[in-house]
């Protein structure tokens, strides 16, 4: 399993924006405790846009602060300078199909700095570039803003699903803004964010033409379930290799281990029976969780007589390796025990497995008939995506947001969200800010809401 990259504590600690829609003003602080904060609000208040400029500026995605109504920006990062947005000239967005280009946008930091340090100018030339390699290398229509038909496969997409799908074609001088100075390159760099749709169950891939990276062969639509259990029938193969990999190494040096240790004190017979109870109980949970088979990992069969030095010495030096063995097991395990924990807890009629050749199985619950996962119900469906990214896909220290994820929940299943995501947390270093209108996700936490309002 790929290792998951840590970050210093790089959450949002506040934001502040002026004349959003050239109406709203709003100053936010992001709750420090729980690193979970609720936006409510209207529709139309801009709780979506909040989100929205969290995730572009986290991710270098300048255009959109270009086409977006606003006077002032300013972002607080924990254990970082402040940075302040403003745009240069003209702050209103252009219309729909307009393709003129819009005013430049000025980023500057909000405390004071060496003399070397200087604001950073961003004209939209880079989206220009990057709009022109657009219509001519990949060959898409630009229907106005932030739209592109993709005539291969007769859909619509927005500037970003472009650059996700075809990021390996695209330079990276041309995706990004270039020439960033290094202070808001770093601050950038130092928090990354995970805008969640949890409405969208199709995933779109793309198979590049080895021969022509600018072009595309083919692309395929894919139930979301069914990559995920792709993705996590492969972590689990990663993990068994390096189980794989440590049992040999183990395997080998065991009779030098055994000799090198004869001189030594060991441990009474107790102990070793203790130690023997708990691998046996730690191995039984892999098994039940899927992580390896029955006859993987099977201990030394217990024994009436430890009264023996010798016995126990063995008996010791193999348990400690297969403690070590084991261990590659941990961090994975605990995911996948809490992801099926919360379907099982969730789905009714129903029961959400995990094995080493499919990665995520679900069978119904009385007459254990398997059920293909993309003919779960589309809610089902939703919350198998959702949790799994969480526990799976995101990075430590990520800032996760997430709109109206009441669209996609039961109301049984919304009132235990905060919860949910609480038990999360224990397992995962994320931050979550999401908006909704659903009192039901709130669920009497009024003290993780951030509620936007509209003072004239």
């Amino acid at each position: 399993m790929a290792e998951h990259s840590t970050r210093p504590d790089s959450r949002i600690q506040q934001l502040s924006v002026k004349k959003l829609f050239d109406r709203f003003d709003y100053k936010l602080r992001f709750s420090s405790d729980s690193k979970i904060s609720i936006l409510t609000a209207p529709n139309g208040f801009g709780k979506t846009a909040i989100l929205r400029i969290i995730h572009n500026f986290t991710n270098g995605n300048f255009r959109f602060f270009s086409y977006l109504i606003f006077r002032e920006i300013e972002i607080q990062i924990s254990g970082s300078a402040g940075v302040r947005i403003t745009k240069q000239g003209n702050d209103k967005t252009v219309e729909e199909n307009d393709a003129s280009p819009t005013p430049g946008l000025l980023f500057e930091l909000t405390e004071d700095w060496p003399k070397d340090y200087e604001p950073y100018l961003y004209n939209l030339k880079d989206s220009q570039q990057l709009y022109s390699y657009l219509e001519r290398r990949l060959l898409f229509q630009r229907l106005g803003f932030d739209k592109w038909l993709d005539s291969r496969a007769h859909s619509v997409l927005t500037t970003d699903e472009v650059l996700a799908l075809y990021k390996e074609s695209i330079p990276r001088n041309i995706s990004h803004p270039s020439n960033l100075p290094e202070w808001l390159e770093s601050l950038i760099d130092r928090t990354d964010s995970h805008f969640i749709e949890t409405q969208r169950l199709l995933s779109l891939t793309v198979d590049v033409d080895p021969k022509h990276t600018h072009r595309t062969r083919r692309r395929r639509s894919d139930s979301v379930v069914e990559l995920d259990a792709d993705d996590l029938a492969n972590k689990i193969r990663v993990v068994v290799g390096r189980y794989a990999d440590e049992t040999q190494k183990l395997d080998q040096t065991f009779p030098r281990r055994f000799i090198e240790q004869r001189t030594r004190p060991v441990e009474d017979e107790v102990a070793v029976r203790m130690r023997m109870s708990a691998l046996s109980k730690q191995r039984d949970e892999l098994v039940r969780a899927g992580l390896i088979g029955e006859s993987e990992g099977e201990p030394l069969s217990n024994t009436d007589d430890l009264s023996d030095e010798e016995i126990r010495r063995i008996f010791t030096i193999y348990m400690a390796d297969a403690e070590a063995k084991l261990s590659v097991f941990e961090e994975l395990h605990n995911k996948v025990k809490l992801f099926k924990e919360i379907l099982n807890e969730h789905f009714l009629f129903k029961q959400i497995e995990v094995n080493k050749l499919d990665g995520i199985t679900a069978f119904d619950e009385a007459s254990s008939n398997p059920i293909r996962l993309s003919e779960l119900s589309s809610g089902e469906q939703h919350e198998l995506v959702l949790i799994y990214d969480l526990l799976f896909d995101v990075d430590d220290g990520s800032v996760i947001l997430i709109d109206e994820p009441e669209l996609s929940l039961h109301v049984g299943w919304q009132r235990r969200f905060v919860t949910d995501i609480l038990r999360i947390q224990k397992l995962r270093d994320l931050q979550f800010v999401f908006a909704t209108h659903s009192p039901q996700i709130i669920n009497g936490r009024w003290d993780l809401v951030e509620e936007l309002e509209y003072t004239e």
